[in-house]
Protein backbone atom coordinates (compact mmCIF):
# COMPACT_ATOMS: atom_id res chain seq x y z
CA UNK A 1 0.00 0.00 0.00
CA UNK A 2 2.81 2.47 0.92
CA UNK A 3 4.54 1.29 -2.37
CA UNK A 4 1.77 2.10 -4.63
CA UNK A 5 1.54 5.45 -2.85
CA UNK A 6 4.81 6.25 -3.65
CA UNK A 7 4.69 5.23 -7.21
CA UNK A 8 1.59 7.67 -7.80
CA UNK A 9 3.87 10.44 -6.10
CA UNK A 10 6.69 9.16 -8.70
CA UNK A 11 4.23 9.69 -11.85
CA UNK A 12 3.36 12.74 -10.60
CA UNK A 13 6.84 14.09 -10.23
CA UNK A 14 7.29 12.35 -13.89
CA UNK A 15 4.06 14.05 -15.48
CA UNK A 16 4.98 17.55 -14.11
CA UNK A 17 8.41 17.14 -15.88
CA UNK A 18 6.73 16.30 -19.04
CA UNK A 19 4.57 18.59 -18.81
CA UNK A 20 7.28 21.48 -17.86
CA UNK A 21 9.59 20.30 -21.16
CA UNK A 22 6.39 20.44 -23.23
CA UNK A 23 6.24 24.31 -22.49
CA UNK A 24 9.62 25.07 -22.81
CA UNK A 25 9.68 23.39 -26.26
CA UNK A 26 6.62 25.40 -26.82
CA UNK A 27 8.18 28.50 -25.61
CA UNK A 28 11.19 27.98 -28.32
CA UNK A 29 9.11 27.83 -31.31
CA UNK A 30 7.22 30.80 -30.57
CA UNK A 31 10.28 32.88 -30.04
CA UNK A 32 11.68 30.86 -32.70
CA UNK A 33 14.81 29.50 -30.89
CA UNK A 34 13.96 25.78 -32.59
CA UNK A 35 13.15 25.31 -36.35
CA UNK A 36 11.31 22.34 -37.74
CA UNK A 37 10.83 21.74 -41.68
CA UNK A 38 7.63 21.83 -43.19
CA UNK A 39 6.70 21.53 -47.03
CA UNK A 40 7.40 24.45 -49.12
CA UNK A 41 8.59 26.60 -45.93
CA UNK A 42 12.44 25.27 -46.14
CA UNK A 43 13.14 25.32 -42.62
CA UNK A 44 11.76 28.72 -41.54
CA UNK A 45 10.77 29.05 -38.04
CA UNK A 46 6.99 27.60 -37.21
CA UNK A 47 7.01 31.56 -35.86
CA UNK A 48 7.75 32.84 -38.37
CA UNK A 49 5.36 30.80 -40.93
CA UNK A 50 2.36 31.84 -38.47
CA UNK A 51 3.30 35.40 -37.86
CA UNK A 52 4.20 36.63 -41.95
CA UNK A 53 2.45 39.49 -42.99
CA UNK A 54 -0.30 38.57 -45.55
CA UNK A 55 1.30 40.60 -47.87
CA UNK A 56 0.70 40.74 -51.70
CA UNK A 57 3.65 41.54 -54.58
CA UNK A 58 2.17 43.26 -57.50
CA UNK A 59 3.89 43.12 -60.64
CA UNK A 60 4.86 46.73 -62.17
CA UNK A 61 3.53 48.81 -64.51
CA UNK A 62 5.62 48.32 -67.33
CA UNK A 63 5.94 44.62 -67.53
CA UNK A 64 2.21 44.42 -67.28
CA UNK A 65 1.82 46.66 -70.40
CA UNK A 66 4.32 45.06 -72.23
CA UNK A 67 2.96 41.34 -72.15
CA UNK A 68 0.98 43.62 -75.03
CA UNK A 69 3.53 43.30 -78.53
CA UNK A 70 2.04 46.54 -80.02
CA UNK A 71 2.58 48.35 -77.18
CA UNK A 72 4.46 51.29 -77.51
CA UNK A 73 6.02 53.58 -74.22
CA UNK A 74 6.92 56.26 -76.70
CA UNK A 75 3.11 56.82 -77.77
CA UNK A 76 2.56 58.25 -74.01
CA UNK A 77 5.12 61.24 -73.77
CA UNK A 78 5.16 63.53 -70.96
CA UNK A 79 3.66 66.74 -70.63
CA UNK A 80 3.88 68.98 -67.15
CA UNK A 81 1.16 71.18 -68.34
CA UNK A 82 -1.32 68.49 -68.93
CA UNK A 83 -2.95 67.29 -65.93
CA UNK A 84 -5.17 64.68 -67.66
CA UNK A 85 -5.67 61.66 -67.13
CA UNK A 86 -6.33 58.83 -69.96
CA UNK A 87 -7.58 54.86 -69.16
CA UNK A 88 -5.70 53.00 -71.73
CA UNK A 89 -5.96 49.03 -69.76
CA UNK A 90 -8.77 47.42 -67.69
CA UNK A 91 -6.80 43.86 -66.51
CA UNK A 92 -8.38 41.50 -63.88
CA UNK A 93 -6.33 39.29 -61.45
CA UNK A 94 -6.40 35.67 -60.93
CA UNK A 95 -7.56 36.21 -57.23
CA UNK A 96 -10.49 38.46 -58.44
CA UNK A 97 -8.72 41.69 -58.26
CA UNK A 98 -9.20 44.69 -60.95
CA UNK A 99 -6.38 46.73 -62.35
CA UNK A 100 -6.60 49.83 -64.36
CA UNK A 101 -3.85 51.69 -66.05
CA UNK A 102 -3.66 55.52 -66.32
CA UNK A 103 -1.36 57.83 -68.88
CA UNK A 104 -0.82 60.71 -67.11
CA UNK A 105 1.22 63.49 -69.13
CA UNK A 106 1.79 65.27 -66.27
CA UNK A 107 3.12 62.33 -64.32
CA UNK A 108 3.13 62.13 -60.72
CA UNK A 109 2.02 65.51 -60.32
CA UNK A 110 -1.48 64.26 -60.34
CA UNK A 111 -3.18 61.14 -58.91
CA UNK A 112 -6.34 59.36 -60.05
CA UNK A 113 -8.70 58.70 -57.31
CA UNK A 114 -12.01 57.14 -58.50
CA UNK A 115 -12.93 55.48 -61.38
CA UNK A 116 -17.29 55.52 -62.56
CA UNK A 117 -18.38 52.21 -64.07
CA UNK A 118 -21.16 49.42 -64.25
CA UNK A 119 -20.65 46.09 -64.67
CA UNK A 120 -24.51 45.86 -65.95
CA UNK A 121 -25.09 47.41 -69.28
CA UNK A 122 -28.16 48.26 -71.20
CA UNK A 123 -31.65 48.65 -69.14
CA UNK A 124 -29.50 47.34 -65.99
CA UNK A 125 -26.85 49.93 -66.60
CA UNK A 126 -26.23 51.45 -63.48
CA UNK A 127 -22.59 53.22 -63.02
CA UNK A 128 -20.87 53.32 -59.25
CA UNK A 129 -17.75 55.15 -58.33
CA UNK A 130 -14.89 52.93 -56.83
CA UNK A 131 -12.13 54.26 -55.16
CA UNK A 132 -8.48 54.00 -56.97
CA UNK A 133 -5.55 52.83 -55.07
CA UNK A 134 -2.09 53.33 -56.46
CA UNK A 135 0.11 50.01 -57.26
CA UNK A 136 2.98 51.47 -58.83
CA UNK A 137 4.23 54.09 -62.15
CA UNK A 138 6.87 54.73 -64.64
CA UNK A 139 6.97 58.19 -66.26
CA UNK A 140 3.76 58.95 -67.36
CA UNK A 141 2.15 55.25 -66.94
CA UNK A 142 -0.04 54.59 -63.66
CA UNK A 143 -0.92 51.65 -62.39
CA UNK A 144 -4.17 51.17 -59.62
CA UNK A 145 -6.19 48.44 -58.26
CA UNK A 146 -9.86 49.00 -57.83
CA UNK A 147 -10.60 49.42 -54.19
CA UNK A 148 -13.37 47.00 -52.41
CA UNK A 149 -14.43 45.55 -55.40
CA UNK A 150 -14.46 41.97 -56.65
CA UNK A 151 -14.30 40.37 -60.34
CA UNK A 152 -17.90 38.93 -60.85
CA UNK A 153 -17.75 34.94 -61.35
CA UNK A 154 -19.24 35.39 -64.70
CA UNK A 155 -17.93 33.74 -68.18
CA UNK A 156 -18.25 37.30 -69.37
CA UNK A 157 -17.56 40.11 -67.81
CA UNK A 158 -18.71 44.13 -68.49
CA UNK A 159 -17.10 47.41 -66.97
CA UNK A 160 -19.07 50.19 -68.86
CA UNK A 161 -16.46 53.41 -67.86
CA UNK A 162 -17.89 56.14 -67.74
CA UNK A 163 -15.06 58.36 -66.40
CA UNK A 164 -11.97 58.70 -64.09
CA UNK A 165 -11.25 61.24 -61.38
CA UNK A 166 -8.55 63.35 -59.86
CA UNK A 167 -8.30 66.14 -57.05
CA UNK A 168 -9.04 69.42 -58.40
CA UNK A 169 -5.78 71.78 -58.19
CA UNK A 170 -5.95 75.07 -57.58
CA UNK A 171 -4.32 77.18 -60.08
CA UNK A 172 -5.17 74.45 -62.70
CA UNK A 173 -8.72 74.03 -62.38
CA UNK A 174 -11.62 76.31 -63.15
CA UNK A 175 -13.44 77.29 -59.46
CA UNK A 176 -16.96 77.37 -59.42
CA UNK A 177 -18.96 80.86 -58.76
CA UNK A 178 -20.12 81.99 -55.78
CA UNK A 179 -18.33 80.31 -52.63
CA UNK A 180 -18.78 76.48 -54.22
CA UNK A 181 -15.88 74.31 -54.11
CA UNK A 182 -14.64 71.45 -56.53
CA UNK A 183 -13.95 68.28 -54.83
CA UNK A 184 -12.96 65.97 -57.79
CA UNK A 185 -12.32 66.80 -61.54
CA UNK A 186 -14.00 64.00 -63.76
CA UNK A 187 -11.84 63.31 -67.36
CA UNK A 188 -14.37 61.39 -69.07
CA UNK A 189 -13.28 57.68 -71.05
CA UNK A 190 -16.88 56.17 -72.78
CA UNK A 191 -15.59 52.71 -73.47
CA UNK A 192 -17.04 49.34 -72.38
CA UNK A 193 -14.39 47.13 -72.03
CA UNK A 194 -15.70 43.07 -71.92
CA UNK A 195 -13.39 40.01 -70.21
CA UNK A 196 -14.17 36.53 -71.27
CA UNK A 197 -12.72 33.56 -69.99
CA UNK A 198 -12.00 31.08 -72.62
CA UNK A 199 -10.43 27.72 -70.88
CA UNK A 200 -8.94 29.30 -68.16
CA UNK A 201 -7.68 32.11 -70.85
CA UNK A 202 -8.78 35.93 -70.48
CA UNK A 203 -9.53 37.81 -73.50
CA UNK A 204 -10.32 41.90 -73.50
CA UNK A 205 -11.82 43.74 -75.81
CA UNK A 206 -13.15 47.19 -75.80
CA UNK A 207 -16.14 49.12 -77.82
CA UNK A 208 -16.78 53.27 -77.46
CA UNK A 209 -19.78 54.18 -75.92
CA UNK A 210 -21.84 57.38 -75.70
CA UNK A 211 -21.86 59.80 -72.70
CA UNK A 212 -23.66 62.89 -71.31
CA UNK A 213 -21.15 65.31 -70.12
CA UNK A 214 -22.11 68.17 -67.67
CA UNK A 215 -20.84 71.52 -68.80
CA UNK A 216 -21.89 73.95 -66.37
CA UNK A 217 -23.87 73.48 -62.85
CA UNK A 218 -24.53 74.99 -59.64
CA UNK A 219 -25.15 73.41 -56.08
CA UNK A 220 -27.00 75.21 -53.27
CA UNK A 221 -29.77 75.41 -51.02
CA UNK A 222 -32.90 76.92 -49.96
CA UNK A 223 -33.96 77.54 -46.73
CA UNK A 224 -37.35 77.16 -45.30
CA UNK A 225 -37.45 78.45 -41.71
CA UNK A 226 -41.43 78.18 -41.56
CA UNK A 227 -41.86 74.86 -40.52
CA UNK A 228 -41.00 70.88 -41.55
CA UNK A 229 -43.43 68.75 -39.91
CA UNK A 230 -47.13 68.53 -39.19
CA UNK A 231 -46.84 69.41 -35.29
CA UNK A 232 -43.28 70.28 -34.39
CA UNK A 233 -42.46 73.06 -36.58
CA UNK A 234 -38.52 71.97 -37.71
CA UNK A 235 -36.54 74.16 -39.72
CA UNK A 236 -35.46 72.44 -43.60
CA UNK A 237 -33.02 73.44 -45.78
CA UNK A 238 -34.00 72.34 -49.63
CA UNK A 239 -31.22 70.90 -51.93
CA UNK A 240 -30.54 70.95 -55.24
CA UNK A 241 -28.08 71.16 -58.42
CA UNK A 242 -28.61 73.04 -61.32
CA UNK A 243 -26.91 71.89 -64.35
CA UNK A 244 -26.62 71.97 -68.25
CA UNK A 245 -25.12 69.09 -70.42
CA UNK A 246 -23.30 69.09 -74.11
CA UNK A 247 -26.47 66.63 -75.19
CA UNK A 248 -29.74 68.29 -75.77
CA UNK A 249 -31.91 66.67 -73.29
CA UNK A 250 -35.93 67.74 -74.13
CA UNK A 251 -37.72 65.52 -71.20
CA UNK A 252 -35.33 64.35 -68.32
CA UNK A 253 -37.15 61.07 -67.20
CA UNK A 254 -34.49 59.58 -63.93
CA UNK A 255 -31.41 60.31 -62.75
CA UNK A 256 -28.48 58.85 -61.02
CA UNK A 257 -26.15 60.93 -57.65
CA UNK A 258 -24.83 60.91 -54.81
CA UNK A 259 -23.84 63.44 -52.34
CA UNK A 260 -21.84 62.92 -48.91
CA UNK A 261 -23.91 63.81 -45.61
CA UNK A 262 -22.05 65.14 -42.55
CA UNK A 263 -23.84 66.56 -39.33
CA UNK A 264 -22.48 70.05 -38.51
CA UNK A 265 -22.46 72.35 -35.27
CA UNK A 266 -21.80 76.36 -36.46
CA UNK A 267 -21.45 78.21 -33.93
CA UNK A 268 -21.08 82.37 -33.74
CA UNK A 269 -20.27 84.52 -30.77
CA UNK A 270 -19.86 88.01 -30.61
CA UNK A 271 -18.82 90.88 -28.18
CA UNK A 272 -19.93 94.25 -27.03
CA UNK A 273 -17.50 95.57 -29.34
CA UNK A 274 -19.10 93.75 -32.48
CA UNK A 275 -16.36 91.36 -32.76
CA UNK A 276 -17.31 88.28 -34.07
CA UNK A 277 -15.93 84.63 -34.15
CA UNK A 278 -17.05 81.57 -36.31
CA UNK A 279 -16.72 77.79 -35.48
CA UNK A 280 -17.91 74.97 -37.94
CA UNK A 281 -17.68 71.02 -36.30
CA UNK A 282 -17.90 68.02 -38.43
CA UNK A 283 -19.07 64.42 -38.00
CA UNK A 284 -18.20 61.55 -39.92
CA UNK A 285 -19.16 61.41 -43.78
CA UNK A 286 -21.45 58.92 -45.31
CA UNK A 287 -21.81 58.66 -49.17
CA UNK A 288 -26.13 58.71 -50.33
CA UNK A 289 -26.74 57.28 -53.50
CA UNK A 290 -30.32 58.75 -54.78
CA UNK A 291 -32.06 57.76 -58.32
CA UNK A 292 -34.98 60.29 -58.95
CA UNK A 293 -37.51 59.94 -61.25
CA UNK A 294 -40.00 62.62 -62.99
CA UNK A 295 -43.12 61.36 -61.26
CA UNK A 296 -41.53 62.11 -58.02
CA UNK A 297 -42.43 65.52 -55.68
CA UNK A 298 -40.77 66.97 -52.35
CA UNK A 299 -42.47 69.11 -50.49
CA UNK A 300 -42.93 70.82 -46.89
CA UNK A 301 -46.43 69.77 -45.29
CA UNK A 302 -46.66 72.18 -42.51
CA UNK A 303 -47.52 74.53 -45.57
CA UNK A 304 -48.56 74.24 -48.66
CA UNK A 305 -44.82 73.94 -50.57
CA UNK A 306 -44.10 70.90 -52.66
CA UNK A 307 -41.93 70.69 -56.06
CA UNK A 308 -41.10 68.19 -58.39
CA UNK A 309 -37.90 66.25 -57.75
CA UNK A 310 -36.94 66.71 -61.18
CA UNK A 311 -37.58 70.33 -62.61
CA UNK A 312 -36.14 72.76 -65.29
CA UNK A 313 -34.24 75.84 -64.31
CA UNK A 314 -37.42 77.93 -65.64
CA UNK A 315 -39.82 76.18 -62.92
CA UNK A 316 -37.68 77.51 -60.36
CA UNK A 317 -37.24 81.08 -61.14
CA UNK A 318 -40.67 81.12 -61.55
CA UNK A 319 -41.78 79.83 -58.07
CA UNK A 320 -43.13 82.49 -56.43
CA UNK A 321 -42.45 81.20 -53.09
CA UNK A 322 -39.12 81.40 -53.08
CA UNK A 323 -36.58 84.69 -52.56
CA UNK A 324 -33.20 83.66 -54.60
CA UNK A 325 -30.20 85.74 -54.76
CA UNK A 326 -28.82 87.60 -57.33
CA UNK A 327 -26.21 85.29 -57.59
CA UNK A 328 -28.69 82.56 -57.91
CA UNK A 329 -30.74 83.92 -59.99
CA UNK A 330 -27.82 84.60 -62.21
CA UNK A 331 -26.43 81.46 -62.48
CA UNK A 332 -30.22 79.52 -62.90
CA UNK A 333 -30.37 81.36 -66.08
CA UNK A 334 -28.05 79.73 -67.61
CA UNK A 335 -29.10 76.10 -66.39
CA UNK A 336 -31.39 74.18 -67.54
CA UNK A 337 -32.44 71.47 -65.87
CA UNK A 338 -32.57 71.18 -61.60
CA UNK A 339 -32.75 68.18 -59.23
CA UNK A 340 -34.34 69.29 -55.96
CA UNK A 341 -32.60 65.81 -54.29
CA UNK A 342 -33.08 66.05 -50.37
CA UNK A 343 -34.17 68.23 -47.50
CA UNK A 344 -32.58 67.99 -44.14
CA UNK A 345 -33.80 69.37 -40.74
CA UNK A 346 -31.53 72.45 -38.87
CA UNK A 347 -32.69 73.58 -35.76
CA UNK A 348 -31.05 76.98 -34.06
CA UNK A 349 -30.82 78.84 -30.69
CA UNK A 350 -29.03 82.11 -29.57
CA UNK A 351 -28.19 83.46 -26.48
CA UNK A 352 -27.12 87.47 -25.82
CA UNK A 353 -23.91 86.78 -26.84
CA UNK A 354 -23.86 83.35 -28.99
CA UNK A 355 -25.95 81.30 -31.42
CA UNK A 356 -25.63 77.74 -32.62
CA UNK A 357 -27.54 75.92 -35.29
CA UNK A 358 -27.35 72.03 -35.75
CA UNK A 359 -27.98 70.17 -39.41
CA UNK A 360 -26.55 68.33 -42.51
CA UNK A 361 -23.99 69.21 -44.62
CA UNK A 362 -24.21 68.32 -47.53
CA UNK A 363 -21.34 68.23 -50.07
CA UNK A 364 -19.82 66.74 -53.12
CA UNK A 365 -22.64 66.17 -55.31
CA UNK A 366 -21.78 64.34 -58.72
CA UNK A 367 -24.50 63.07 -61.23
CA UNK A 368 -23.76 59.42 -62.00
CA UNK A 369 -26.40 59.06 -64.74
CA UNK A 370 -29.26 60.66 -66.92
CA UNK A 371 -31.92 58.92 -68.62
CA UNK A 372 -33.68 61.24 -71.30
CA UNK A 373 -35.85 61.72 -74.25
CA UNK A 374 -34.75 63.85 -77.40
CA UNK A 375 -36.44 63.23 -80.53
CA UNK A 376 -38.68 60.18 -79.93
CA UNK A 377 -35.39 58.42 -79.04
CA UNK A 378 -34.82 57.48 -75.37
CA UNK A 379 -31.17 57.53 -73.81
CA UNK A 380 -29.64 55.84 -70.76
CA UNK A 381 -26.06 57.52 -70.15
CA UNK A 382 -23.47 57.89 -67.78
CA UNK A 383 -22.50 61.09 -66.90
CA UNK A 384 -18.75 63.04 -66.78
CA UNK A 385 -19.40 65.01 -63.91
CA UNK A 386 -17.09 66.76 -61.19
CA UNK A 387 -17.76 66.62 -56.97
CA UNK A 388 -19.17 69.70 -56.24
CA UNK A 389 -20.28 71.71 -52.62
CA UNK A 390 -22.55 74.41 -52.63
CA UNK A 391 -21.76 77.99 -50.37
CA UNK A 392 -22.54 77.65 -46.77
CA UNK A 393 -24.58 80.86 -47.55
CA UNK A 394 -28.32 79.65 -49.01
CA UNK A 395 -29.52 80.41 -51.87
CA UNK A 396 -32.39 81.52 -51.33
CA UNK A 397 -35.35 81.25 -48.17
CA UNK A 398 -38.80 80.63 -48.60
CA UNK A 399 -41.70 83.54 -48.93
CA UNK A 400 -44.20 84.63 -45.63
CA UNK A 401 -46.61 81.45 -46.52
CA UNK A 402 -49.86 81.56 -47.56
CA UNK A 403 -52.06 79.78 -44.30
CA UNK A 404 -55.02 77.31 -44.49
CA UNK A 405 -57.92 78.87 -42.34
CA UNK A 406 -57.47 75.47 -39.98
CA UNK A 407 -53.76 76.81 -39.65
CA UNK A 408 -54.84 80.30 -38.90
CA UNK A 409 -57.03 79.05 -36.48
CA UNK A 410 -54.93 76.96 -34.68
CA UNK A 411 -52.59 79.51 -34.79
CA UNK A 412 -55.24 81.95 -32.97
CA UNK A 413 -56.10 79.35 -30.37
CA UNK A 414 -52.24 79.00 -29.74
CA UNK A 415 -52.12 82.92 -29.22
CA UNK A 416 -55.27 82.75 -26.63
CA UNK A 417 -53.74 80.12 -24.90
CA UNK A 418 -50.46 81.32 -24.46
CA UNK A 419 -51.77 85.00 -23.54
CA UNK A 420 -53.77 82.86 -20.95
CA UNK A 421 -50.89 81.07 -19.58
CA UNK A 422 -48.94 84.66 -19.08
CA UNK A 423 -51.75 85.93 -17.47
CA UNK A 424 -52.40 83.24 -14.93
CA UNK A 425 -48.85 82.84 -14.40
CA UNK A 426 -49.01 86.65 -13.61
CA UNK A 427 -51.54 86.51 -11.17
CA UNK A 428 -50.27 83.63 -9.35
CA UNK A 429 -46.82 85.99 -8.85
CA UNK A 430 -48.98 89.08 -7.92
CA UNK A 431 -52.34 87.66 -6.46
CA UNK A 432 -51.17 89.10 -2.67
CA UNK A 433 -50.58 92.87 -3.97
CA UNK A 434 -53.44 92.66 -6.31
CA UNK A 435 -55.71 91.94 -2.81
CA UNK A 436 -54.29 94.72 -1.45
CA UNK A 437 -54.91 97.03 -4.14
CA UNK A 438 -58.18 95.61 -4.95
CA UNK A 439 -58.80 96.32 -1.07
CA UNK A 440 -57.26 99.69 -0.78
CA UNK A 441 -59.52 100.95 -4.03
CA UNK A 442 -62.96 99.08 -2.28
CA UNK A 443 -62.44 100.11 0.78
CA UNK A 444 -61.34 104.19 -0.72
CA UNK A 445 -64.36 104.04 -2.55
CA UNK A 446 -66.57 103.45 0.55
CA UNK A 447 -64.96 106.44 1.94
CA UNK A 448 -65.94 108.40 -1.15
CA UNK A 449 -69.31 107.06 -0.80
CA UNK A 450 -69.50 107.96 3.08
CA UNK A 451 -68.44 111.32 2.38
CA UNK A 452 -70.87 112.36 -0.03
CA UNK A 453 -73.70 110.48 1.76
CA UNK A 454 -72.84 113.07 4.67
CA UNK A 455 -72.25 116.02 2.17
CA UNK A 456 -75.98 115.08 1.10
CA UNK A 457 -77.50 115.00 4.28
CA UNK A 458 -76.39 118.32 5.65
CA UNK A 459 -76.95 119.95 2.06
CA UNK A 460 -80.68 119.01 2.61
CA UNK A 461 -80.84 120.11 6.05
Amino acid sequence: MKRHKKQTRAYSLGGLILVVLLLVFIVLLVVGGISINLDGCEGLPLASVRAAPSEVTYTDVMSDLKKDESFDPEAYPADEKDFGLELIQLAESTSGELFVYVYQPAGIKVTATEIRFSTAINESFKPVDYALELLDYSGTLFKYMVADFAVKPDAVRYYDVVCIFRKWLEGVDKAPTGGQTTGSVSYAVGECWTACTVDGDVMYSALATEVVTVTDKRVGYIVYPSGFQWVEFKKCESHYVAFTTDRDIERLMEADLTYVSKPYTYTATWNDLGQVSERWQYGDGTTVPLTLTGEQTGGIFTHKYSWKRIQTAKELLEDKTVNLTSEAKKDLEGMLWVLRFAETEYTSSASRYSSVQKGTRVSDVTILRLKFETDGVVYNLGVVDNKQTSSVIPDGEDNPPAVHWWARLAAAFKAIGLWLNKAFSWFGEHWKTLLIVLGCVVGGLFVVWVIVTILRKIAGK
